[in-house]
């Protein structure tokens, strides 16, 4: 009596509604690669905001982008948490979980493309503050400028992460290469601005 009173009081009212198995996969893909990260950003993070002697970058600066990561790791363990307590069911409709699937990949497209500069200088040219390249004998060269192909790359990630990555037939594909962008085109941005400033 005691162990059926304990079950009814652990069960959920109401029932969580059931998920079908492709939504379970993507939903797991998006939780999983944002803890997987805010982990990451976190760890960095912490020792920025720790740092009192010769620190390369501002503690401020750490605990600043601690605070959203933290949401961010709160949010997708929720996320997670409500993901594994639902029901599988085929029937089921999951449309607003490809929204996730195509958001990481999105944001690992732009992080990684923000990663290519705006102006580039040749071979034993420097780039000046003024946006000119300073060579040899003071010659002043025109910078190659990137910032059309920068542009173009994060709105074709941004396509391909709303369409290709929608597709509910192939979601046992796109969710690893969804993971795969995310997590390399944040780890990319974090080795970029906070490990290797």
């Amino acid at each position: 009596m005691r162990d059926a009173l304990h079950l009814r009081r652990k069960e959920r009212w109401p029932p969580p509604s059931p998920i079908s198995p492709e939504g379970r996969i993507v939903g797991l893909t998006t939780a999983g690669c944002v803890i997987a990260s805010a982990v990451a950003w976190l760890a960095v993070t912490i020792r920025i905001a720790l740092c009192t002697k010769g620190c390369a970058i501002e503690p401020g600066l750490g605990g600043l982008v601690l605070m959203p990561v933290a949401v961010a790791l709160v949010a997708a363990l929720a996320l997670l948490r409500s993901i594994l307590g639902r029901p599988a069911d085929p029937e089921a409709r999951s449309a607003w979980w490809w929204v996730g699937l195509g958001v990481i990949f999105s944001v690992g497209v732009v992080a990684a493309a923000s990663g290519i500069p705006s102006l580039t200088c040749p071979d034993g040219a420097k780039l000046s503050f003024f946006g000119y390249c300073a060579g040899e004998h003071g010659a002043r060269l025109p910078a190659t400028r990137w910032v059309l192909q920068r542009r173009l790359i994060d709105v074709a990630g941004v396509v391909v992460g709303f369409t290709l990555m929608r597709s509910s037939r192939w979601v046992r594909v796109t969710a690893p290469v969804a993971g795969v962008v995310f997590l390399a085109g944040t780890g990319l941005l974090l080795v970029r601005t906070l490990v290797k400033s």
